[in-house]
Formats: structure tokens, sequence, C-alpha cells
């Protein structure tokens, strides 16, 4: 380009949602993610597996990082053909979320299990006192090099 300038780059779909800490905040992500994604056409198996992934994420920051009256703060992200979710709560858990070694004798704690799983790539972190969980996970399969 004789000008120097490079070209602009789209902007990238960002949707945010505050939901209350309590127990319809992940079907009320879920809807939302649907929403966001509906454009995508994504094959149904791909968007069950993401919705998934945003249930297990903001159902533990309702039930590990958050108290009465608090709030979850989710995030949407589209990049290309990757999705980024990023979800903070309170912060209150007694630690940073971390992946348990699944046991017979529990019925619970598997949800980060399945995060590690079915996503490409997922972290937690803490931000200013808060706790995020965030993941990235490819919408449509890699080509394969040939």
């Amino acid at each position: 380009m004789a000008s120097g300038r490079h070209p602009s780059r789209a902007p990238v779909p960002v949707r945010t949602l505050v939901l209350p800490a309590e127990s319809t905040a992940p079907g009320l992500a879920r809807a939302e993610l649907r929403e966001f994604l509906a454009p995508d056409d994504l094959p149904a198996e791909k968007l069950f597996d993401l919705q998934l992934l945003v249930s297990e994420v903001v159902g533990n920051a309702v039930r590990h990082g958050s108290g009465e009256g608090d709030e979850v703060e989710v995030e949407y992200e589209r990049h290309d053909d990757e999705l980024h979710v990023s979800v903070t709560d309170a912060g209150r858990g007694v630690s940073e979320p971390a992946v348990r070694p699944p046991t017979r004798e529990r019925s619970s704690g598997r949800g980060l299990h399945v995060v590690q799983k079915l996503s490409d790539e997922w972290a937690a972190e803490i931000r200013s006192g808060h706790c995020a969980v965030w993941f990235r996970a490819r919408l449509r399969p890699q080509p394969v090099p040939g």
C-alpha cells in the first residue's frame, strides 16, 4: 500500500452479560451464547459442547466464587473461527480453581475436567481480587494439512 496504512480489521464481536450469582445464571448464559452464535449456524453437537463449557464455568463461578448478592460477568468474544469466553466472579473461593481428578466418591468436582477436555485452551487467574476463568474453543474443525 502506497499510503503506508494497514487495512482495517473488522471489529471483534463481543457480548458481555452481568448475571446475578444464582442458580439461573448458567441457563441465562447458555441462552445468550446460542443467540450470540446463531449467525454461525454451527452443528448441533458443537453448539451443545460450547453450551456445556459455559454451563460448567458459570456454574462454578456461582457455586464456588460467589456469595449472596454477588454478580457473575460473562464475556463472549468471536475471533475469526474461535470463541473466547471469560467468566469473572467475586473471588470468594478458598483457592484458585484447578482440575481435580474425578473420583467415584465425589459426585461433583468434574466441571473443570470437562472444560479441559472440550476446550482448546483454558486458564484461571486472579484479576483485581476477582477470579476469572476463561476458555478458547474453535468453532469449526481445523483443516488437516495434506
